[in-house]
């Protein structure tokens, strides 16, 4: 599900976050080995990039309302297992303030890490963060290939771009839909340090 097949990329949605001195890049795209959201985080200096499959961006969601939700003391580091990858998040502070730090390790790739700022708000900079999360999550369900069957009506694409989807063939995605009932399970709240233990 890496992002680096250059041509045979399909891109289904683009989203930007500035987060203080931080731009984030949301890209939900798709290639033949399945659809994925690429997350980047740029600075004046640096650029630092995630692959999250698209079967863990629900998860995502439901980490970040944790950290957004949660008290300052009562929040813990988590590890997300995606396939081949996990994601460490992990809560810190420094002279800026708190910060989420989210690193993906894989057997494929060198270990990146994107950094969050909380904000200077209320975990505005997370809340924000998980607000373009929770539009990728809902988008991404939009999506359907010709060779499936959509029981949402045409309306709900209403505001989405004319080009969206654009060079999708029938059999373009190696990856089926989940079945609905999964679906629906990550919509409902989950009691997150069952899912996620502690790392010590």
């Amino acid at each position: 599900m890496e992002g680096n097949s250059g041509g045979n990329d399909v891109e289904l949605l683009c989203k930007t976050l500035q987060v203080e001195h931080k731009l984030f890049y949301f890209d939900l795209k798709e290639n033949p080995r399945g659809r994925y959201l690429k997350i980047s985080e740029k600075t004046s200096a640096t650029r630092s990039t995630i692959i999250v499959p698209v079967s863990g961006i629900s998860w995502f969601l439901d980490l970040f309302n944790y950290y957004v939700n949660s008290d300052e003391q009562d929040v813990f580091s988590k590890e997300l297992q995606l396939d081949t990858k996990v994601f460490y998040f992990d809560i810190g502070e420094n002279k800026r303030g708190r910060f989420l730090k989210v690193s993906e390790a894989s057997v494929s790739r060198n270990r990146s890490t994107i950094i969050v700022p909380s904000g200077s708000a209320r975990d505005e900079g997370w809340a924000a963060f998980r607000n373009i999360l929770a539009e990728i999550n809902e988008a991404s369900r939009l999506f359907i290939l010709p060779n499936q069957q959509s029981s949402e009506p045409s309306e709900r694409l209403v505001g989405l771009s004319d080009d969206v989807g654009a060079g999708f063939i029938s059999g373009h995605s190696t990856q089926s839909a989940p079945p609905p009932d999964l679906n629906e399970r990550w919509q409902g709240q989950i009691d997150l340090p069952l899912f996620f233990p502690y790392l010590g």
